[in-house]
C-alpha cells in the first residue's frame, strides 16, 4: 500500500455555519449513482427533495439534523474523505484509494474552538494523506488502515458520501468481516448542504467540479472517476510509477477541493439570527433626500438595509424579487426594500364581529358599534371588514409570524405590507424590530430568486 502526505489550505471558519448540517444518522442507502444528479452530466434541475426551506423556516436548516455545537463542528474533530473505486456496487467492484484530509495538531480544546473569532483567511495546519491499493487484495488493508485514522475523529466531511462513500465503505468492511468505524460518527455532506444554493448561485450543475469552478478552482487533473477505472487496472498490473500519479493527483485534488467549497457555507445564512444593522437604514440610491429617516420619510421610495457579514462570501452574488433587491459582496449585505405609498386596508379575519359603516366606509367592532343608530350600520362581509390606513408601507413577511397588523389593497390581494413608521409597524428608530424584518426578507429574497433556467432550487 502507498501512502502520501501533502499540506493544504483549509478555510476552517466557514465549519461553523454547516451546524445545522452535521447528522448523527443520515440514513443513507447504497443506490445507483448514474442517475444521481450530483454526479451524472445532466442539465435538469434537481426534484422536490432538492427544495429551499419552507417560508417559515429559517434558509438551509437540514431539519434532520443535531447541531454539533453552537459554533459548528470543531475543526480538530473532523476529517475530510474521499474516495476511488471501480464502480458503483460494492459487491462488484473494488476500493483502491481512500484520501483523508485533518488537521496536523487535534491539542486544542473544544472549548478554544467555540469562544475563538478565528478569521475566514485563517486555515490553521491541514495535511492530506492518500492511502492507495497497489493490488486488489490489498483491499482490507486499505480498510484497516483508515479505521485507525477515524477513531481520532467525530465527523465525516465528504461530498455526496451520503449516497456513494460511506454505504460503499460499510460494505466493504461486512464483506471483510471487519468492524466498521463509521457507526459512531457524524456526516456533513457538502452536497446537501450546498444544493439549495443552485438558484442563488446561478448554476444548473451542483457536481464538485461545477463548484470549485465557480469557485475558480483550477484542477491539473483532467480524468472523471469513471476514466480512472482502466487507469488503475493497467497500474496494479504494471506499477508503472506514471499512473500512480495520475491516480492520486486526481483524489488529490478531490480532496482539496472538497476543503475549498467551505467557503460557499457562507451563503447558507449569511445574516445569522441577532445580527444588527450596521447603521441607520437611509434611502436607497434614487429615492429623495430624506434628511432624517426616521422622522421625515414622505421622500423616501425605497429603503437600505446594510449588515456587516461574520463570514466574507467568496463571489458577489445579488438577487432581486418583488419583495427586494439585494447584494452580498466581501463582509456586507445589502438590502434594498421598496417603499409604497398610498391607502391599504387592514381586514378583519372574524368579520361577523364587525359592523360596516358606509358613511365613513370602515367597520367597527359590534362591541362599540352597536350604539351607531341600526340605519348608518349594516353586518359587515369579508369585503368590508377592514380599516383604511393612508401612509408608507413595506413588504410584509410572513417570518414576522404576524406580530404588525397586514394591509392589502383587497381581500383578495395576495400582497401584503405593513406599514413604515406607524407605531403599530416598523419603525426606522426601532432597531432591533427592523433588523429582524430586514433579515426575514432577506431570507424569503434568497429563496425566492430564480436560477439561470427561471425555476428556484
Amino acid at each position: 500500500m502507498i501512502r502520501r502526505t501533502y499540506t493544504a489550505p483549509c478555510a476552517e471558519a466557514y465549519l461553523r455555519c454547516l451546524a445545522g448540517h452535521v447528522v448523527s444518522d443520515p440514513g443513507a442507502g447504497s443506490r445507483d449513482h448514474a442517475s444521481d444528479p450530483c454526479i451524472a452530466d445532466s442539465q435538469s434541475p434537481y426534484g422536490s427533495s432538492a427544495g429551499l426551506p419552507a417560508a417559515d423556516e429559517p434558509l438551509a436548516v437540514n431539519t434532520g439534523a443535531a447541531p454539533a455545537a453552537r459554533f459548528g463542528p470543531d475543526p480538530a474533530r473532523c476529517l475530510f474523505v474521499d474516495i476511488e473505486t471501480t464502480g458503483f456496487k460494492p459487491a462488484t467492484s473494488s476500493l483502491y484509494l481512500i484520501g483523508y484530509a485533518a488537521r496536523e495538531s487535534t491539542a486544542r480544546e473544544s472549548s478554544a474552538w467555540e469562544g475563538s473569532a478565528r478569521e475566514a483567511g485563517d486555515a490553521g495546519g491541514w495535511t492530506v494523506t492518500l492511502l492507495l491499493a497497489e493490488r486488489p487484495d490489498e483491499e482490507a488493508l486499505l480498510l484497516e488502515t483508515f479505521a485507525g485514522v477515524v477513531s481520532g475523529y467525530d465527523v465525516l466531511v465528504h461530498f455526496n458520501g451520503d449516497r456513494f462513500d460511506l454505504p460503499y465503505l460499510e460494505d466493504k468492511y461486512c464483506a471483510h468481516g471487519l468492524p466498521s468505524p463509521l457507526g459512531r460518527l457524524s456526516s456533513c455532506d457538502l452536497f446537501r448542504a450546498f444544493r439549495p444554493l443552485r438558484s442563488l448561485l446561478g448554476l444548473t450543475r451542483m457536481n464538485q467540479k461545477s463548484l470549485e469552478a465557480y469557485l475558480g478552482r483550477a484542477r491539473e487533473d483532467r480524468f472523471d472517476g469513471g476514466q480512472l477505472i482502466a487507469v488503475y487496472r493497467a497500474f496494479a498490473r504494471t506499477g508503472d510509477p506514471d499512473l500512480c500519479e495520475t491516480l492520486l493527483l486526481h483524489n488529490r485534488e478531490d480532496v482539496e477541493g472538497l476543503m475549498g467549497l467551505l467557503p460557499l457555507a457562507a451563503y447558507l445564512d449569511p445574516v445569522p439570527e441577532g445580527t444588527p444593522l450596521t447603521a441607520e437604514p437611509e434611502p436607497a440610491a434614487g429615492s429623495e433626500p430624506a434628511a432624517d429617516i426616521s422622522t421625515d420619510m414622505n421622500s423616501c421610495e425605497a429603503l437600505r438595509c446594510t449588515f456587516a457579514l461574520p463570514l466574507r462570501v467568496p463571489v458577489p452574488v445579488t438577487g432581486q424579487t418583488r419583495f427586494a433587491a439585494f447584494t452580498l459582496e466581501d463582509d456586507r449585505c445589502t438590502l434594498t426594500i421598496p417603499v409604497r405609498r398610498g391607502t391599504l386596508r387592514h381586514y378583519f379575519k372574524d368579520y361577523r364581529n364587525y359592523y360596516y359603516l358606509p358613511l365613513e366606509d370602515t367597520a367597527m367592532h359590534k362591541s362599540v358599534a352597536s350604539f351607531v343608530d341600526p340605519a348608518h350600520r349594516q353586518k359587515a362581509t369579508p369585503e368590508t371588514a377592514c380599516v383604511k390606513r393612508t401612509g408608507l408601507f413595506l413588504p410584509d413577511d410572513a417570518l414576522l409570524d404576524g406580530t404588525l397588523p397586514r394591509f392589502r389593497e383587497t381581500v383578495k390581494s395576495r400582497d401584503a405590507f405593513v406599514s413604515l413608521g406607524a407605531p403599530d409597524g416598523v419603525r426606522p428608530d426601532d432597531t432591533d424590530l427592523l433588523s429582524r424584518y430586514a433579515r426575514s426578507l432577506l431570507l424569503r429574497a434568497l429563496r425566492e430568486t430564480p436560477g439561470p433556467d427561471g425555476r428556484h432550487s
